[in-house]
This record gives C-alpha cells, sequence and structure tokens, in this order.
C-alpha cells in the first residue's frame, strides 16, 4: 500500500474511494470492527498523504440480508469508528447493478444510512446514490426519491457517467432525456434539477455539488493514447462546471489483473506492477496545471470543437487549451460538416490528425507552454497575437492576460 500511496500523491491524487464492506465490519451480530489493514491504509492516506477517503457503504450481509434498521445500525457504528479518519460515506455502489437493489428498497436503506452516519459522525458527509447505474445518471433511481421526499436524506449525490469511447465534455447521443447529449455540460437537466431540492430540504445554505464518483475508459475500448486525453480533459472540464460538480474519481488507479484483452484489467492509470501508462502521465500533470486555481471563463470559438478554458488568479491565469474530434453539434446531427459519421468518430485518441490554429490578442511579451507530458516551450506573441496549434492534446499556457480576446 505504501508504494501505491507514493504513486498516487506523486500523481497528485487527493481522494480516493474505497468500499467499507458490511460483512467484514460485523463479522457477528452486532459486534462491529473495522479491518486493521483498512483503518491503517486510510489512516496512512490522510495523515501521511493528504488523500482524503470517500467511504462506500455496502453490501448484503449474510447473516441478514440487507434490512434497513441493521444498515443502518452498520452504518452509525462505521462513521463513529472512522471520525477523523474517514469522514465521507456514499450509500452503495451502483445499487442497479451490485445487489440489483431496487429503488423502492434503497430510499429505505438511503434512509437508514443518513441516519445512522449522522448519529455516529454529525459532521460527516452522506453521498446518495452510489451511481446509481454505469453511465445512466442515475436513472430511475433519482426521480423516486425526490418524488418519495427523501432526497433529504443525502447531503449530495453521486453520478457514474461513463461514455467510453466518446469524451465527457462531448458525451453520447441520449433519447427521452432532459438534454439531447449525455455529458457533463448537461449534469443539471440530466439529473432533474436533484442539487436545487437536496439544497431546499435542507433549508436552504450553500447548493450542493455532485460527486463523480466513478468514471473511466477501458483500454479495450479506447487506445492508450485516447484514455490518457480522456482523463485529462475530463478534469479540466468537470474543473471548468465548479457550480455543479465537487470533485471527480477516476476508475482505476491501478489495473485490476494482467490480462490486457479484459476489460476490467484495462481501466488504471497503472498496470497491475505499479507500471506507469500514459493516462498516469496525463493525470499528474492536469492536476499539476490547475489544482488550487479557480475556474474564470470560458473563452467561445467559431470552431465548436475548440476548448479555452481560463482558471485564475486573475493576476496570473492560466489557459488550457484542445479541441475535441467532432463537435457536441455534430454528434447531434449524427454528421461533420464534410459529411462523415460524427458518432463513428466520436472517440477520444480517434482522430489524432485533428487540428485547430487559433490565434489571442495579448500584450504579454512572452508565454509558457506545458503540454500533457510537462514539457515545456516559450513563445513570444508576433506584433500582439499569440498563435496556437491546438490537437486532441491538452495544451495549457501561462503568461496570458484574464481579458483574453480572440484575434
Amino acid at each position: 500500500i505504501e508504494s501505491l500511496l507514493r504513486l498516487m500523491d506523486l500523481a497528485g491524487v487527493r481522494w480516493e474511494r474505497d468500499t467499507v464492506v458490511w460483512p467484514a465490519v460485523e463479522r457477528s451480530a452486532g459486534v462491529y470492527a473495522i479491518p486493521a489493514t483498512n483503518r491503517a491504509a486510510w489512516d496512512q492516506a490522510r495523515k501521511r498523504y493528504g488523500i482524503h477517503t470517500l467511504g462506500v457503504l455496502c453490501y448484503d450481509h449474510p447473516l441478514f440480508g440487507r434490512p434497513p434498521e441493521k444498515f443502518g445500525a452498520y452504518s452509525r457504528e462505521v462513521a463513529r469508528l472512522l471520525a477523523g479518519t474517514v469522514d465521507d460515506f456514499e450509500v452503495w455502489n451502483e445499487p442497479g447493478g451490485f445487489g440489483n437493489v431496487s429503488p423502492v428498497e434503497y430510499i429505505g436503506l438511503l434512509e437508514a444510512a443518513y441516519l445512522g452516519v449522522k448519529a455516529g459522525n454529525p459532521a460527516a458527509t452522506v453521498v446518495g446514490l452510489g451511481g446509481a447505474a454505469a453511465g445512466g445518471w442515475n436513472g430511475w433511481y433519482l426521480p423516486q426519491i425526490v418524488q418519495a421526499g427523501k432526497h433529504g436524506f443525502m447531503d449530495t449525490f453521486s453520478i457514474h457517467p461513463y461514455c467510453s469511447p466518446a469524451s465527457l465534455e462531448v458525451g453520447y447521443p441520449t433519447e427521452g432525456a432532459p438534454a439531447p447529449l449525455a455529458n457533463l455540460e448537461n449534469g443539471d437537466a440530466l439529473t432533474g434539477g436533484a442539487l436545487a431540492a437536496i439544497q431546499q430540504a435542507h433549508g436552504g445554505g450553500e447548493r450542493p455539488r455532485m460527486w463523480i464518483s466513478e468514471v473511466g475508459w477501458p483500454t479495450t475500448e479506447v487506445s492508450p493514447v485516447g484514455q490518457a486525453q480522456a482523463v485529462s480533459r475530463a478534469y479540466i472540464t468537470a474543473a471548468s462546471l465548479p457550480q455543479l460538480y465537487a470533485r471527480m474519481f477516476l476508475y482505476d488507479v491501478l489495473c485490476d489483473g494482467t490480462d490486457l484483452d479484459e476489460k476490467e484489467h484495462t481501466f488504471g492509470l497503472l498496470l497491475h506492477d505499479y507500471s506507469v501508462r500514459p493516462a498516469y502521465v496525463a493525470f499528474a500533470n492536469t492536476a499539476r496545471a490547475i489544482d488550487g486555481r479557480p475556474f474564470l471563463r470560458r473563452l467561445h470559438h467559431p470552431d465548436p470543437t475548440v476548448r479555452l478554458i481560463l482558471f485564475g488568479p486573475e493576476d496570473a491565469p492560466l489557459l488550457a487549451a484542445w479541441c475535441t474530434e467532432v463537435s457536441p453539434q455534430e454528434v447531434i446531427s449524427g454528421k461533420t460538416a464534410d459529411g462523415q459519421d460524427a458518432r463513428a468518430l466520436n472517440r477520444v485518441g480517434g482522430r489524432l490528425d485533428h487540428a485547430v490554429d487559433v490565434g489571442f490578442r495579448t500584450a504579454a511579451a512572452e508565454v509558457t507552454l506545458t503540454d500533457w507530458q510537462g514539457r515545456t516551450s516559450r513563445r513570444s506573441p508576433e506584433a500582439g497575437t499569440l498563435s496556437l496549434h491546438l490537437t486532441t492534446w491538452p495544451v495549457t499556457v501561462q503568461g496570458v492576460e484574464a481579458v483574453l480576446t480572440l484575434s
């Protein structure tokens, strides 16, 4: 665990997500203890490396099944025993898939877990839904929770917006949903404005933000290069929507096995033997670039594939820039401007030849460009114009002004 935590710390990881499995905590009825190896790992992560843990309360107990009153008691004791080490809890992991928990059953578990966690540690945060289902933006669980008036039994909720092989900033077409594409920008519509409902249920105050508690790209569906691009672009995009998203957890840090033809073995930033993959490099350099920088604004370019995002502070801003393989509008219509199949091209890493030249008016004498591998270069604008050749790899630019305009 020490080697893994060091690699996580070097990459800029500040949160991890791990299961607090019910049968492992309550080994006999009414007797609770956190497994020593888990406690030591979570304690070391937080106190030595500053990495917080989101603990997932799950799954059925072989002695009881999943009665809400017993699940609530387990949740209370976990929160009490881990206070100060783990203070954030997610209720279940993808109830639509793990345990096949129906929305009605889940509502009972959610209420019991919320009351239990708050009794065990009043300062703890309870994250509802556990993603509900992979890629579904919570589907019918969230509407049923709100309709039942139980949305006050969570401080916020989580999503698992898998969209591989597409990128999270473009997403994929939806049918009958409140938004034409499932992507990060449409998150509030896709979740029925539930953040506002939760805020109201708790008497106003600060509006909660969603947690992206799982998302990833297996290299059975995209290339290692595509995975690296997707990871970097997803984190930048999520950081540019601070009103919607609190944090994002990538699945996975470490590949689950050695068979790279097996999907579940290919999500990791690191191979099973801790070898670094391109996605680890991209993640680390993205974290290094934008960590601690507040989102300022987006610049809109005539080419809808271009992404231009400014992060603060105002007196020393950072520009993150890239272009997507296809634009959201092209995915909706199904065709690119030159008549190609846009949905077939909507694959991260699938159009490495796509590039757009962009120019900015700036008074800066010199700027510093940093690529996904952390390589830097200096550029002097000519006649007050900075020219960038953007590709599907994000680049960051330091030395620009906060008020940056297209030339």
